[in-house]
C-alpha cells in the first residue's frame, strides 16, 4: 500500500512500453511453460496409475520414459534403466524378430503382436505389446511409445485347452476306429457263419483283413495236410509278403503258439520266413499271429507294416480276428468232416444210401 513516486527522464520513459512488453511475455512463458509442466506431471500420474507397462524410447531405442507399471512387469526401477536401450527386456531368442517389429514400427506407425519378455530376475513371460510412434506438438517423430501387458496365463491356459482338444480329438478319432472295427467284425463273422467251405471262409477273411488293416500289408497262410507248412491263401496290401510257402517252425508265433511281433531291426528274434534286411530305413515291423482254435494250430495271419511304424498297436485286433478265424474255419472242417462221415461208408470208404438218395433226388430235378 505504499505510495512510490519514480521521477524517470522523457528518453527512459519512452522505453518503458518495451520493457513492459518483455515482462508480459516472459511471465506468459513462465505461466505456459509450469502449464505444461502441470500437463505433464498429470499424464505421467495418469500413466502411473495404469496397470500396464508403458515404455518410451527416442528412436534410438533407449528408455527416456519407465512408467511403474513397468517397473512392477519388469523389475527395474526407471533410474536403473534411464538412457539404456530397451533390448533388455527382450529375450536373447527373440533379438532378430525384435529388430523386425522396430523396422515395422518406423515404417508403419505401430506394431501389435505376443513375444517373451524378460524381467530382472531373469525369468521371462508372454506379453501383449503394442508399439507406436511418438510425436511431438510440431508432428515430428521424437520415439516409440510401448505398453505391455502380462499375459502368461492365458497363454497357459490356451495351450492347455490346445493340448486337452488335441487329446479329446485322438481319443474321438480312436474311438471311430474301433467303432467301425467292430462293425467289420461283426459283418465279417456273419460272412463266417454262411460260409459252406473252408475256402470261401478264406475269401471272406481276406476281404475284411484288407478293410480292418488298411494301413498294413499282410497275408493268411493255412496249414498243410502234411502239417509241416504253410501256404499262402490270401493276400493285400501294397507290400504283401514275398514268401508263399514256409515251414512251420520257421515262425516264431507257430513256436510259441502265441502272436509274435517285431518293430526293431536290430533284434534277434526274427522269423526265418521274413525277407530280412539290415537297414533301419528299410525294415518293415512285421507281426505274426497264429490262428488256433480247440488246442490245434490252423493256419496264421502276418501283417507288415510301413518302415519307422509302430506295429505293436495293432496285436490286439490281430488276436481277436485270428481266434475268430480260427475257431470258424475249425467249425466248417467239422462240419466237412460230419458230412463226409455221414455220405461214406466207415468200412469201405464208399458212398452209402444217404449220399445215393440225395443225388437222385438233384439228378431227377436236373432231368
Amino acid at each position: 500500500g505504499a505510495l512510490d513516486y519514480i521521477v524517470k527522464s522523457p528518453d527512459k520513459l519512452t522505453n518503458l512500453p518495451n520493457a513492459a512488453e518483455h515482462v508480459l511475455r516472459e511471465w506468459r512463458h513462465i505461466i505456459a511453460r509450469r502449464k505444461v509442466e502441470t500437463q505433464l506431471r498429470f499424464q505421467a500420474e495418469i500413466l502411473d496409475s495404469v496397470r500396464e507397462s508403458v515404455i518410451v524410447t527416442d528412436l534410438d531405442g533407449n528408455v527416456i520414459y519407465w512408467s511403474k507399471g513397468a517397473e512392477a512387469l519388469y523389475g527395474y526401477l526407471f533410474e536403473e534403466v534411464m538412457g539404456k536401450p530397451i533390448s533388455f527386456t527382450v529375450e536373447p531368442s527373440e533379438a532378430e524378430e525384435d529388430e523386425m517389429r522396430i523396422r515395422q514400427v518406423k515404417e508403419s506407425g505401430s506394431w501389435n503382436g505376443q513375444y517373451k519378455h524378460k524381467r530382472k530376475d531373469g525369468s521371462s513371460f508372454w506379453g501383449d505389446s503394442f508399439i507406436s510412434l511418438a510425436t511431438d506438438e510440431n508432428g515430428e517423430h521424437f520415439g516409440m511409445i510401448s505398453i505391455d501387458r502380462d499375459i502368461t496365463n492365458r497363454v497357459n491356459t490356451e495351450e492347455a485347452l490346445r493340448e486337452a482338444n488335441q487329446e479329446l480329438t485322438l481319443v474321438v478319432r480312436t474311438l471311430q476306429r474301433r467303432n467301425r472295427q467292430i462293425t467289420l467284425l461283426n459283418e465279417m463273422g456273419d460272412l463266417l457263419q454262411s460260409c459252406l467251405s473252408v475256402k470261401d471262409a478264406y475269401t471272406v477273411l481276406g476281404e475284411y483283413a484288407e478293410k480292418l488293416f488298411p494301413e498294413l500289408s499282410g497275408a493268411m497262410y493255412a496249414l498243410t495236410p502234411s502239417r509241416n507248412l504253410l501256404e499262402v491263401v490270401s493276400v493285400w496290401g501294397m507290400n504283401p509278403p514275398e514268401v508263399k510257402v514256409f515251414e512251420t517252425n520257421s515262425c516264431w508265433a507257430m513256436r510259441r503258439v502265441r502272436t509274435h511281433s517285431v518293430s526293431n531291426v536290430h533284434t534277434r528274434v526274427k522269423c526265418q520266413h521274413i525277407v530280412s534286411t539290415n537297414l533301419e530305413s528299410t525294415f518293415s515291423p512285421y507281426l505274426c499271429s497264429p490262428m488256433t482254435a480247440h488246442g490245434e494250430s490252423l493256419g496264421l495271419l502276418h501283417l507288415v507294416a510301413s518302415p519307422n511304424e509302430d506295429i505293436t498297436e495293432w496285436e490286439q485286433l490281430t488276436t481277436t480276428i485270428s481266434e475268430r478265424a480260427a475257431l470258424a474255419i475249425s467249425n466248417l472242417k467239422l462240419r466237412e468232416e460230419l458230412r463226409l462221415q455221414s455220405i461214406l461208408d466207415p468200412l469201405t470208404g464208399l458212398f452209402n444210401r444217404r449220399y445215393f438218395e440225395k443225388t437222385l433226388e438233384r439228378e431227377v430235378h436236373r432231368a
